[in-house]
Parts: C-alpha cells; sequence; structure tokens
C-alpha cells in the first residue's frame, strides 16, 4: 500500500511540474502571449502583494505593465491569475478564491489536472466570485482581458 501511495504523489507531481512547464512555456508563446493582453506582463510563480499582509504566489499572473515596473516592488493587482492545481483543488477552489475574489482580481483560473477541466472565476464581489464556469478539455475559452485570444484548455493539460 505505501509504494502505491507514494507512487501516486510522485505521478501527481509530475504532471504537476509537466503541467506548470507547458504552461509557463506557453504563456510565453502561443496560444495566449503576452501581446495577446496588450501592455501586460505574464509573471510565473512571483508574489502579488495584494494586501499588507498578503501576497500569495500563483503560478501565472497577468498584470498591467511590463516586468520593469516591478524591479522594486510586487504588483498590487492583476487582470488574470492561473493556478495549476491537483493535491491543493479544494483549497485553489475555497481560501485561494475568497483572497482573489477580496482583492477584485476579475478573473481566476484553476487548471483541474485531475478531472482535466478549467474552471474559471469571473465577477469578484464580496467573499468570493459570482460566476464559476467549468470549461471541458476539448473546449476553449477567451480571456476576459485578452477577448480575441482563444486559450484550447487542451493546451494547458499535461
Amino acid at each position: 500500500m505505501r509504494g502505491s501511495n507514494s507512487s501516486a504523489a510522485n505521478s501527481s507531481r509530475f504532471f504537476r511540474r509537466e503541467s506548470y512547464i507547458s504552461l509557463r512555456y506557453r504563456w510565453r508563446r502561443k496560444p495566449c502571449d503576452p501581446c495577446s493582453f496588450g501592455g501586460h506582463h505574464v509573471r510565473v510563480q512571483a508574489p502579488l502583494a495584494l494586501h499588507d499582509d498578503s501576497k500569495p504566489e500563483p503560478d501565472i499572473a497577468v498584470v498591467s505593465g511590463s516586468f520593469r515596473d516591478y524591479r522594486n516592488a510586487h504588483p498590487r493587482t492583476a487582470v488574470l491569475v492561473v493556478e495549476i492545481s491537483d493535491a491543493t483543488l479544494a483549497f485553489d477552489r475555497e481560501d485561494k478564491a475568497q483572497v482573489y475574489a477580496q482583492a477584485d482580481i476579475p478573473e481566476y483560473w484553476i487548471v483541474n489536472l485531475i478531472e482535466r477541466r478549467l474552471e474559471t472565476f469571473r465577477d469578484p464581489g464580496g467573499s468570493g466570485y459570482r460566476t464559476h464556469l467549468v470549461v471541458p478539455e476539448d473546449d476553449a475559452l477567451s480571456p476576459l482581458a485578452a477577448p480575441e485570444a482563444r486559450v484550447e484548455v487542451s493546451s494547458l493539460l499535461p
């Protein structure tokens, strides 16, 4: 038993790492490169200074400006935050979604590795998001900040 749990955990870490590397590469290229966001910069696993006591480090954050704008301070907001999730899925859906909504992040995506789909949260208000869309692996979605871009969910998955 112990070996199978360890093997499953290692497999999960492998797919999360593969998905992260793949997603990072794709977001620095196509189908959803920083140019698609006009005047925005894609940050990878870097802090967002949402509140004085909260500096989450999302897997991907699309922020205003260029990387030079953040040499001396972390951005205080983002137009899109993306988390790649497997073992932390419940935490990402509940706790992180609440943090991002309270910081008025307009769009939050969870790349759900377990169910092989994209979960998107939009329209922040109060203590959470008012809209939660589930996009299957064989479909696509356009980010609110770049409606002309079309991101295939399958391109985000390992």
